[in-house]
């Protein structure tokens, strides 16, 4: 298919067509990040970023810029960017007005390369050498892993050759496009130089691409483009009238797109389209001195001018054509687009609320206007070859398009006539009646008297009436603006307020619009509150859908249904499709290729063709809804950037997580004092890019994902673990970038400390063990010797006490005198053995017998204490307490 498009596309080539297929194009300058406007070189790596080459910094793009510019701590050491190219090893090949700077994007710094401090004209890989064109007439050949360059030019018999451009071919032989010497090649095989000459030409040429295995493009300084046969040697002209030609490429579907300095050139299956700038065109490009051209991987075009930036075309973002003001080219004068209407010989009838009324050809993209006094208009209906127009401030106007002549009605206070001017709906049921809605309320047609009169004053006083519309029941909708809808069932009767809304809502809903889909269910539109399903069966609204469901925005303005029933509503933030069988949103925006953002009330049609318009305040955009809906390339996430906490990390300073560029970097290990950090992202699927929406989380902590605005995730006070943070496409049209992140705990709860506290714990237990082993053998020590010498007395001591237990007079006088003892002696004895003084020994003595009677059973705590000698039952009480922990009573009944 590519090679009968280029056969086709030469056998066009000498016509000179400045009109082919639609080329919007998209433009990148200077207010958008880019380092410089003047773009000397453009390249895609390997990793899917895109490069820009500028007079001062080299642009590293991927949605947002990274520039490198001429600074000691990233090795570049030249700002004017000439040439880029990539080696087999993934460096990036920077060429300057002084010299040859190689790019390690792992370390993400340059190194000088063995290379004349002089200006690097151009750079092409072959194979795993590089080729470099160095100050007009050097080429030199770096061959895989030797960093000493081989010369190739100037050499003998070749005559003076100002290199210009370079490029390889299937069989790796090198072409260079050069001043006054003409075509040169050098051979892969023999490495030897050779001229090709065209008679009769100055041999000026500029650049050189390959077209096919026998065929070259060669661009002249004066005379257009050439083909150039390598097998025969022939020159033959392509295209005369392009003025000094910078760059030549072909796109993925064989289309030739040239750079020049009179615009940019395309030639595809239906001639050539010339792009010129256009100081009122925002998507015209935007300098006409085109100096380099790339196609992506996406099939995208990427084209750098000399003083307008960058400018990128998407075949998707063509998909929606694009119409606005651009004066004196199409006709439009209108930009603010209120109403369509289809007549039946296929022309559109526009409304809009600056410039009035204009019909549109769809085939040829004409635009007609003037048609009538009024500048806004807000209802157009065509009935019965008349236009039925509705304009704010103006009143009606029924026109007749084949002879310009139209009447007007006004309200001018007459009973039983038109009293307002500010028209926004017309609507003729299938009885033929014509309905009117208006600003304060509702009007009919009267055909026999030719009068306009107000109806339902009663029910619609003062009710502004944005749409109309009769179901395939017969009932006729009105849709207020801040009263709901209104139903009027049959003829004869009056209508009845139905509230749209969810459950519990007044029904003072304002409405835009309304829309029956081939299931006959009612939508209705809102400014305030998405769009809400009606279910014709059961009379009530079943489904509704807003921003938290997936539109762009709660001010749904038009609602339309394509032929596989999804249903299209436009927004103040671009343009929605809910699907029919999964009931998902699709949204799309002024990144997508629409004309702007923001639609206009009631502003849109399906055509017969299945076509879609939609109307906004700069324009109207038409397409196709089933190639529109078509997925174009995929999401490709990367992580781009990592700040700590809100700057740049450098890789491989101190204590720097990055040991290589983030955009290799797989696992990041932080400290618990330094866990406050953001991460970035980028989709390098561009044609898509800016109308993704994107989701995260961190998976080990969150359970769900999150929704992101912008590029930039953040954390702080992460719990020490490992972790992985996740980014992915909302729609799962893409991949899922990951990145392991592992928090360590604080240095108290590292692993080795832990360790080190184990040890600790070991090494006191162990102490502690030996302590106790120590004091026990001490106490068995103690007991024997107890044994020896005062186990006697002891027995005698207690055998004393409890036989005496019912005294409570017993002391330690009664004690010495049963024992033959002296008080001193009984009190040193007792106090050595029992290490208590006599008293409390008596009185622990009586305790412990009590609590012995007492765990008998039987006796009350009364009786007990009188048994063990205490008077009073609550002094005992008190003691037994102090002594066991419990009283005497609760121990009684355990």
């Amino acid at each position: 298919m590519k090679k009968s498009l280029i056969l086709s596309i030469l056998l066009l080539a000498g016509e000179t067509l400045l009109a082919g297929e639609s080329y919007p194009l998209k433009s990148i300058q200077v207010e958008d990040g880019l380092s410089q406007n003047m773009v000397y070189c453009i390249l895609q790596d390997s990793n899917d970023f895109i490069w820009f080459g500028t007079q001062d910094g080299l642009n590293r793009y991927d949605g947002s810029f990274k520039v490198f510019a001429n600074d000691p701590s990233s090795g570049l050491e030249n700002d004017a960017i000439c040439s880029l190219a990539e080696d087999a090893h993934g460096n990036i090949w920077a060429g300057t007005l002084e010299g040859l700077f190689i790019y390690d994007p792992h370390r993400e710094h340059f190194s000088s390369a063995d290379a004349p401090p002089a200006l690097v004209r151009d750079i092409v890989r072959c194979g795993d050498d590089m080729w470099v064109a160095v100050a007009d007439t050097l080429l030199l050949r770096y061959a895989a892993g030797s960093p000493a360059p081989d010369t190739f030019l100037p050499v003998k018999g070749v005559g003076e050759a100002q290199i210009r451009s370079l490029c390889t071919d299937v069989d790796g032989n090198i072409w260079i496009a050069a001043y006054k010497a003409g075509l040169l090649r050098i051979s892969s095989r023999t490495g030897k130089a050779e001229a090709f000459r065209n008679p009769g030409s100055d041999n000026n040429y500029s650049c050189v691409t390959v077209l096919d295995s026998k065929t070259l493009l060669v661009g002249t300084v004066s005379e257009g483009i050439y083909t150039f046969d390598v097998r025969s040697h022939r020159f033959a002209p392509f295209s005369a009238d392009v003025n000094f030609v910078h760059d030549i490429t072909l796109d993925r579907d064989g289309r030739i797109w040239a750079g020049a300095e009179d615009g940019l050139h395309i030639w595809d299956r239906t001639g050539r389209t010339h792009l010129v700038h256009r100081q009122d065109d925002p998507y015209s490009i935007s300098d006409n001195a085109v100096y380099c051209i790339t196609c992506d991987r996406e099939g995208g075009v990427w084209i750098g001018t000399y003083f307008g930036g960058v400018n990128y075309y998407s075949d998707y973002a063509a998909r929606f054509s694009k119409y606005y003001p651009i004066p004196g080219s199409n006709g439009l004068s209108g930009k603010n687009i209120s109403e369509f209407c289809e007549a039946p010989d296929g022309t559109l009838w526009i409304g809009t609320e600056d410039r009035g009324l204009h019909s549109f050809n769809p085939e040829g993209g004409t635009f007609r206007s003037g048609y009538l006094p009024a500048d806004n208009v807000h209802a157009i209906e065509y009935l019965d070859g008349r236009l039925w127009v509705g304009s704010y401030g103006d009143g009606l106007f029924i026109l007749d398009p084949a002879t310009g002549r139209y009447k007007h009605y006004m309200g001018d206070g007459i009973p039983d006539a038109l009293h307002e001017n500010n028209i926004y709906s017309i609507f003729r049921d299938t009885a033929g009646e014509i309905w009117i809605g208006t600003e304060s309320g509702l009007y009919l047609y009267d055909k026999g008297r030719d009068v306009v009169s107000r109806v339902f004053e009663e029910q619609m006083a003062g009710v502004q009436v944005n749409d109309i519309y009769e179901d395939v029941d017969g009932r006729l909708w009105f849709a207020s603006f801040g009263r709901g809808a209104f139903c009027l069932a049959r003829p004869g009767e009056v209508p009845r307020s139905v509230p749209i809304g969810t459950e519990g809502e007044s029904g003072n809903t304002y409405l835009t619009c309304i829309l029956e889909d081939m299931d006959r269910n009612l939508w209705f539109g809102t400014s305030d509150a998405g769009t809400y399903m009606y279910n014709h069966l059961t009379d009530k609204v079943e489904k509704h859908w807003s921003q938290a469901d997936g539109l762009p925005n709660n001010m749904v303005y038009m609602l339309l249904e394509d032929r596989k029933g999804n249903i299209w509503g436009s927004t103040n933030h671009g343009i929605f499709c809910i699907g029919r069988s999964v009931g998902g949103v699709s949204a799309f925006n002024h990144e997508s290729g629409l004309v702007c953002d923001q639609f206009n009330f009631k502003s849109g049609i399906v055509s017969r063709d299945g076509r879609m318009y939609f109307g906004g305040v700069k324009g109207f955009v038409s397409f196709d809804p089933e190639q529109v809906l078509q997925p174009e390339g995929k999401a490709k996430i990367v992580f781009n950037r990592f700040l700590q906490p809100n700057a740049e990390v450098a890789i491989g300073a101190k204590d720097s997580p990055l040991e290589e560029s983030i955009l290799y970097t797989r696992e990041l290990t932080l400290p618990r004092s330094r866990s406050i950090f953001s991460i970035g992202f980028a989709d390098l699927g561009y044609a898509m890019s800016g109308t993704r929406t994107y989701q995260y989380r961190l998976e080990g902590r969150d359970r769900e994902w999150t929704d992101i605005e912008g590029r930039m995730i953040s954390y702080s006070g992460i719990s020490p673990g490992s972790y992985k943070l996740q980014v992915r496409d909302a729609s799962l049209s893409g991949n899922t970038a990951e990145i392991a992140i592992n928090i360590l705990p604080p240095f108290y709860l590292s692993t080795w400390a832990i360790s080190l506290y184990v040890l600790l714990l070991a090494a006191l237990i162990w102490f502690g063990f030996k302590k106790v082993k120590e004091r026990e053998k001490m106490r068995n020590l103690a007991t024997l010797a107890l044994s020896r010498t005062d186990r006697e007395f002891l027995d005698k001591l207690t055998e004393c006490i409890y036989s005496r237990m019912e005294n409570p007079d017993m002391d330690v006088n009664d004690i010495a005198e049963a024992l033959n003892m002296s008080r001193a002696t009984l009190y040193r004895r007792m106090k050595t053995v029992t290490d208590l003084p006599p008293g409390d020994f008596i009185k622990l003595c009586r305790l412990k017998k009590a609590a012995q009677l007492l765990g008998e059973g039987g006796r009350p705590v009364s009786e007990v204490a009188t048994a063990v000698g205490f008077s009073s039952t609550s002094y005992f009480s008190k003691c037994f307490t102090a002594q066991f922990g419990v009283s005497p009573k609760d121990y009684l009944r355990s």
